[in-house]
């Protein structure tokens, strides 16, 4: 878990749940604001390669990942950190993101949402 928060990155990329109506509208605002970030569907051979054997192909993936420059891999809330530079409560979050326990609270309250999210938000039109 990484106490500090990574500067805004020059290439990378993120690899999304597609299948996701949540995770697809997040993608495309990111996009909007990350020209030079490449953004790969999870079921994709590229997030196969990048994700080693961390990819499952016999589900859904259990959050987003971020791929950095040098091939490192980190998945959950700390995918989106690197995003964190050009949004507006950024120094909000990032005040929290200095405490071990919010940390954590954040990080759960993500894999919650992360898990209900087809529940809560439905699929996208690509994958019915």
């Amino acid at each position: 878990m990484r106490s500090e928060i990574p500067r805004q990155p020059r290439s990378g990329c993120l690899i999304y749940d597609s299948h996701c109506r949540l995770c697809v509208a997040v993608k495309r605002t990111l996009e909007q604001r990350s020209a030079h970030i490449q953004f790969v569907p999870y079921e994709s051979r590229k997030a196969a390669e990048s994700l080693g054997k961390s990819y499952q192909t016999d589900r859904q993936p259990p959050m987003a990942y971020w791929v950095d420059e040098q091939g490192a891999v980190v998945g959950g809330l700390e995918a989106f950190l690197p995003f964190l530079h050009g949004l507006t409560g950024r120094k909000i979050f990032m005040f929290f993101w200095r405490f071990r326990s919010c940390r954590q609270i954040m990080m759960a309250l993500y894999e919650f949402v992360a898990k209900h999210r087809y529940r809560w938000f439905g699929t996208t039109e690509k994958s019915r």
